[in-house]
């Protein structure tokens, strides 16, 4: 709402000032509670970890590369040094370790003001493992020496000064040394190290074969026929028909278990994804439907299931049910086609074009409606034929044109008491926002759809309006940006 008022309404100096401070108020909140509800999760036990393969160089790449902007604003030298050992695949959960690199370097710059930080990789390879070393350093304001046994506590700060000027919840070390030791590996602090501060993050891990999506990089995708989506949600199944052109495929779209099944008794799709919350009838029981109506002698059509839930429970759900892969929403192009690769590999296959992110990044220097910069680069920073441009456009009028009536249904449904359509409105509406590049939005419908009071959702409707607002008019502005080859 503050920001509603920011861009709408005239205002004295005074009042924007005001205004200003609690938008900036309300978004520290909600980091602050993103903070508290990831450390509960850890010290209940109920943070899975998801290992897969990944490559070791790209990985330190990926958590360095967000910090060369702030290095440059603060005028620091930012050091990024790992060995020349070449690619190196290993097996683990990539996402909770760029998780504590990046807590690790945040913490370097914002406590460094002159000199410099820097990022050290060491790695030893033995016996089919790698041990890595990773080392976080500055020539920041340091740790006073009686201080560092509070560093790894919870909700600990160094003093009420620091707080007051730096902000933070003092949950950030704590998680990264508990996710740290949930792998198996550990993050302490080096005291001897000054001026500055220093800290270690060690961790073994085996070694895998090159992860499938740079083998699929390198495969041409092939299907005789149309891929088949079966999602009740019109503007997801469009969005996903949109990434399966990119790649030369075709789609058909099916909006219930009835029609899906329909289609499969007179055509053979070559592969079909499934949205696994659906009305009426689930995603599994389609599957599982599907599976019993094939013919024995008929081949196995692969089944893909897609969701936002990506919890341990879900995964084993899906695979009980008989399907052959999961994908993550939103979906991402490089996902997408190293799952297509897993069936449809044949040949040779150049990865997608997209503009250098060079122009846009500089456009935009903090990223204030919680906009994902990189699904945005793949669905409009592509090279599209004119009629898929009008496509895409056409696709993206329709959402924000539908916007307001599924926002009413949750609204009313929260005034009615009905808490079971609000919520699964709000999964709808998190997937295709999600899918859109909306992250601030469906981290916020996130909530609300496990949210167990309408009165708190309807709290959180507010918010997403005009978090909506705002992503809707950073995207226009960026826009000419994303189009921008070079």
């Amino acid at each position: 709402m503050a920001g509603l008022i920011l861009d709408f309404t005239p205002l004295d100096t005074q009042q924007r000032e005001s205004l200003d401070i609690l938008k900036t108020s309300a978004a520290h909140l909600l980091s602050l509670l993103n903070d508290v509800l990831d450390f509960s999760r850890v010290e209940a036990g109920r943070l899975d970890l998801t290992p897969e393969p990944f490559w070791l160089s790209r990985l330190v790449k990926d958590s360095t590369n967000i910090f060369q902007h702030v290095a440059r604003q603060k005028n620091l030298e930012f050091r990024v040094k790992q060995p020349r050992i070449g690619h190196i695949a290993l097996f683990g959960d990539s996402t909770r370790i760029r998780q504590i690199l990046v807590n690790l370097l945040g913490n370097a710059f914002k406590f460094t003001h002159k000199g410099f930080v820097g990022c050290t990789l060491y790695v030893a390879l033995n016996n089919n493992k790698a041990e890595l070393r990773f080392v976080i350093e500055d020539s920041g304001i340091g740790i006073p020496p009686d201080r560092t046994n509070q560093l790894f506590q919870p909700f600990s700060q160094l003093d009420s000064k620091r707080t007051r000027v730096y902000g933070g919840t003092g949950l950030g070390l704590a998680i990264s040394h508990r996710l740290a030791k949930l792998m198996g590996g550990d993050l302490f602090h080096d005291a001897e190290y000054h001026p500055g501060s220093k800290f270690v993050f060690k961790i073994t891990l085996p070694q895998s074969v090159a992860p499938e999506e740079e083998k699929s990089a390198l495969t041409k995708l092939k299907a005789d026929g149309d891929i088949l989506i079966v999602d009740d949600y019109a503007p997801n199944a469009a969005i996903l028909t949109l990434l399966l052109k990119q790649l030369g495929l075709s789609a058909h779209h099916c909006a219930s278990a009835e029609a899906a099944l329909a289609y499969c008794r007179k055509h053979v799709p070559p592969i079909i994804f499934m949205d696994v919350h659906m009305p009426v009838t689930d995603g599994f029981t389609t599957a599982r439907l599907i599976r019993e109506q094939q013919p024995a002698d008929g081949p196995n059509i692969p089944i893909v299931a897609l969701t936002a839930d990506v919890r341990t429970n879900i995964r084993k759900a899906c695979q009980e049910a008989g399907m052959d892969g999961f994908l993550a929403k939103p979906i991402r192009l490089d996902a997408l086609r190293k799952m297509l690769g897993r069936f449809l590999a044949s040949g040779a296959l150049s990865a997608v074009e997209k503009p250098t992110e060079h122009s846009v990044r500089e456009a935009l220097d903090a990223p204030k409606s919680g906009l994902d910069l990189d699904l945005l680069f793949t669905l409009f920073g592509g090279s599209y034929e004119p009629e898929l441009e009008y496509e895409l456009n056409q696709m993206f009028n329709e959402f924000w044109d539908e916007l307001p009536v599924t926002l009413r249904l949750i609204e009313d449904a929260c005034s009615a008491g009905d808490q079971t359509t609000a919520q699964s409105q709000c999964h709808k509406l998190r997937g295709v926002v999600s899918n859109y590049g909306f992250k601030l939005a469906g981290d916020i419908l996130t909530k609300m759809e496990h949210e167990e009071e309408c009165l708190t959702l309807s709290e959180h409707l507010a918010r997403l309006r005009t978090v909506l607002g705002d992503s809707h008019r950073e995207l226009l502005r960026l826009y000419p940006f994303l189009k921008r080859r070079g």
